[in-house]
């Protein structure tokens, strides 16, 4: 039986298996075939049909590529929108973000892939999770506020903590939210000069910035008030999420931790 190397994988197999199989024969050969088909199948089965993932959808973890070696932490934030979680269980979080496909990933390729518009959910940084990509909804109207904090909801109950951050300066961008147990308990958002939502009382780090407000009623009779108020940008929003969280600016050289892979993959919504 000629196997050369345009031999398939069942030729392959099959060849090897004959090779242990003694005193063949016509009458024994046909038996022996019978075996070897079944045998064929089951391998065949358990290589290429393995049984769907609990949980998250995850991809066949075939990923022998420089995205799956292990690296440290790698800074984001700019231009980016995120979610961050308080669990170390990155497997139970994609499991209730819905994510589809899930692949193994490291840091600097998965931040990459977030800032793609897929979906990063990196490993623990001091007991908190991220998700990390351009596809989250901006705050930027009701209908995608809406879905931010149906997921920061859903996320919280889960995990007590859920909050949203959003940067895209070309748009004048800026928004923090934060939900605990289902509730939300802060939303602030501005786009082009605009607030969008504006919720729940300020945190402490903000009560150092003199927040805009052009939903209030002091906006709108007060003709000094836009010289008073300050626009918010990238560097306060990244500042709101190291005091709630985690800055993702301070992530570049946090080399104390133990390298790991988090996930990259779709949002099933």
């Amino acid at each position: 039986m000629d196997i050369g190397w345009t031999a398939t994988p069942e030729q392959i197999i099959y060849y090897f298996i004959r090779m242990h199989v003694s005193d063949f024969d016509k009458r024994t050969d046909v038996s022996c075939n019978s075996v070897v088909s079944r045998m064929l199948q089951k391998i065949w089965t358990r290589l290429f049909n393995p049984k769907p993932a609990q949980g998250p959808q995850f991809a066949n973890p075939r990923v022998l590529s420089e995205t799956a070696i292990v690296d440290h932490p790698c800074s984001f934030g700019y231009k980016c929108n995120w979610l961050a979680v308080r669990t170390t269980d990155t497997d139970r979080l994609a499991s209730i973000f819905r994510l589809t496909n899930a692949t193994p990933y490291n840091w600097e390729n998965g931040v990459a892939r977030g800032y793609d518009g897929h979906f990063f959910i990196s490993p623990p940084i001091d007991g908190w999770s991220f998700i990390v990509s351009r596809s989250l909804p901006y705050a930027e109207d009701d209908d995608k506020i809406v879905v931010l904090k149906e997921i920061l909801s859903e996320l919280s109950l889960e995990f007590g903590e859920a909050q949203y951050f959003g940067t895209y300066r070309v748009v004048g961008f800026d928004c923090w939210m934060k939900a605990g147990n289902g509730i939300l308990e802060r939303a602030y958002a501005v786009v082009d000069g605009g607030n969008t939502i504006v919720e729940g009382e300020p945190t402490p780090v903000e009560t150092g910035f003199r927040l805009l407000n052009t939903l209030s009623e002091e906006a709108d009779t007060d003709p000094e008030y836009f010289e008073k108020m300050q626009f918010p940008d990238e560097s306060m929003t990244m500042e709101v999420a190291g005091a709630w969280s985690i800055d993702p600016q301070s992530l570049d050289g946090r080399n104390d931790l133990a390298p790991r892979l988090g996930w990259v993959g779709g949002w099933g919504k």
